[in-house]
């Protein structure tokens, strides 16, 4: 993620991932304008059916990878930090754009086991503000995901003591904002720490087994940073081996690429490349799936104009990645971050919270990320 630095005491900022899996099976009608998701099973964006409720690499015995499409909401869900920056009206850049989810990013913990958003430090539960703006999103026919962790503060499976009291404390943010979909952004310092990691992969196969014990939907995504070499592939491949001791079956393995290269990169070609590397590396933990599963199971997540790198994506790489995430089979394309979907008043080296830093028409990314999910 992009390492913005958030004018708030001790708060730093990495771009984000979504861990969205689960049980998308049929949930309980919402009472009309409650702002609680529609009934029903969640629709695949390509194939009109109806997500697979088993998707997600599976940590059975064979060995196998059953992936299966995100509904359209979640599949292309920008992320966004809901309490700072220049707060769009998420329901007119719907209208706007023709994006349909967004991934509200991030939730921490407040140095205890209680959750927060680590965007202003406030609690994550009984946010009413936040709560009318998600139903607002519900009503227009779109939806959110949560995402959990980003680089930086203390995590919850860093704050509790077990897998279950992690779990718990998450359950509480889902049961909040009556959530389907969660995204686990695993990076500093967590993936460090390996028991903080397991809890953190512990608590998500919890809350999987959870929700579908309860015949609720509950999709499952696990991001991480990438890189075909060196710390990051380690502990890429840490979180893979956690996610398997684990038992859960992630619907989407989201991958972030972006903080590479310089000005001169040619992203594109970079970020093909290292998604072939992130493939051959799913490949060697689940050496029975087959190359349509693993692309199945596969997320892609970029920034939107200037990287913490010097790395530059433009509109029209956007539109060439889009284009092969789609061709590919992937399962989900997003970006970090919305309020960045602006062009900058004046040009700038430094990576900016509320603009991209290159050339663009106003929620140009956002437009381009949606055409992903049609």
């Amino acid at each position: 993620m992009a390492r913005v630095r958030v004018r708030r005491p001790g708060l730093m900022h990495a771009t984000a991932a979504v861990i969205a899996a689960g049980l998308l099976a049929g949930c309980s009608a919402a009472a009309p304008g409650s702002g609680a998701p529609a009934a029903g099973p969640p629709v695949g964006p390509s194939t009109g059916g109806a997500v697979d409720p088993g998707g997600g690499l599976s940590a059975d015995s064979v060995d196998s990878l059953v992936a299966s499409r995100l509904a359209a909401p979640y599949a292309a869900a920008p992320y966004v930090m809901p309490h700072i920056g220049r707060q769009p009206d998420l329901v007119a850049l719907m209208r706007l754009t023709g994006i349909r989810g967004f991934t509200l990013s991030f939730v921490v913990s407040n140095g205890r086991c209680s959750p927060t958003w680590a965007d202003n430090g406030a609690s994550a539960l009984g946010d009413q503000a936040l709560a009318a703006r998600i139903a607002a999103v519900r009503r227009a026919g779109g939806d959110v995901t949560v995402s959990f962790g980003g680089y930086g503060g203390k995590k919850l499976g860093e704050a509790c003591r077990n897998a279950k009291a992690t779990a718990a404390a998450m359950q509480r943010v889902i049961d909040a904002y009556q959530v389907r979909s969660i995204d686990f952004d695993i990076e500093m310092p967590e993936w460090n720490n390996r028991a903080a990691l397991d809890r953190e992969t512990g608590a998500a196969a919890i809350l999987q087994r959870t929700a579908a014990a309860a015949h609720r939907p509950l999709a499952v995504s696990v991001t991480m940073p990438f890189n075909p070499r060196g710390e990051l592939y380690t502990r890429a491949a840490q979180v893979m081996d956690s996610v398997k001791r684990s038992g859960l079956r992630p619907t989407v393995w989201s991958t972030m690429v972006f903080n590479e290269g310089t000005r001169r990169t040619n992203v594109v070609s970079m970020t093909q490349q290292y998604m072939a590397a992130f493939h051959r590396l799913l490949h060697q933990k689940y050496p029975n799936a087959t190359n349509a599963q693993v692309n199945a199971a596969t997320g892609l997540v970029l920034m939107n104009g200037l990287t913490d790198s010097g790395s530059i994506y433009t509109v029209s790489s956007f539109q060439l990645l889009t284009a092969y995430a789609k061709r590919s089979g992937y399962s989900r394309f997003t970006f970090w971050e919305l309020n960045r979907d602006r062009q900058c008043a004046r040009a700038s080296n430094t990576v900016q919270e509320n603009c991209s830093g290159t050339g663009q028409g106003l929620w140009q990314f956002t437009h381009t990320t949606a055409a992903f999910a049609r």
